[in-house]
């Protein structure tokens, strides 16, 4: 059952051609049915991994990939029938690319940063008053820096 989020997650996967297809052949009702089917399979995954804690990895890619395929590709599809304005379509792609983007340059800057020598100058804890590293990834970091009496890892729970 763990594995139920990520099952329902390639389901979304696997209904991206048969939208596309349909989209395409000016089938919309039927296409209709299948994106509603995709969306609930979404709605349903993301309550499953949430409400029982059966997250993953996997679960964690998947899920934003499957979404924004199918919202990708549908609109390709419907600006090809010429019922989605072109702008619009490169407008929504431009968008997907800079949250990919954003994504994947925080992932590799959180990995450069946490991936330190031990007694090098930036392996040391960011806040000096409770010695936290966990500060260092809150909104508020490093308030301790300017004013070593105030730790602001108190208001974050670390």
């Amino acid at each position: 059952m763990r594995h139920l989020p990520n099952l329902l997650t390639c389901l979304r996967l696997a209904l991206v051609l048969p939208v596309a297809w349909l989209l395409l052949r000016q089938q919309y009702p039927q296409a209709l049915w299948l994106f509603l089917l995709a969306g609930l399979s979404d709605a349903l995954d993301g309550l499953l991994a949430r409400r029982f804690g059966w997250t993953s990895r996997l679960g964690a890619w998947l899920d934003p990939i499957a979404d924004k395929l199918l919202l990708v590709i549908s609109y390709v599809c419907l600006t090809l029938n010429g019922l989605v304005p072109v702008w619009l379509t490169a407008v929504l792609l431009l968008r997907d690319l800079v949250i990919v983007g954003g994504a994947g340059a925080f992932a590799i800057a959180s990995v450069r940063s946490t991936s330190v020598r031990p007694g090098s100058a930036s392996a040391r804890p960011c806040c000096r008053s409770c010695w936290s590293w966990r500060c260092c990834w809150k909104p508020a970091c490093c308030r301790a820096w300017a004013r070593p009496t105030t730790c602001s890892c108190r208001w974050w729970r670390c």
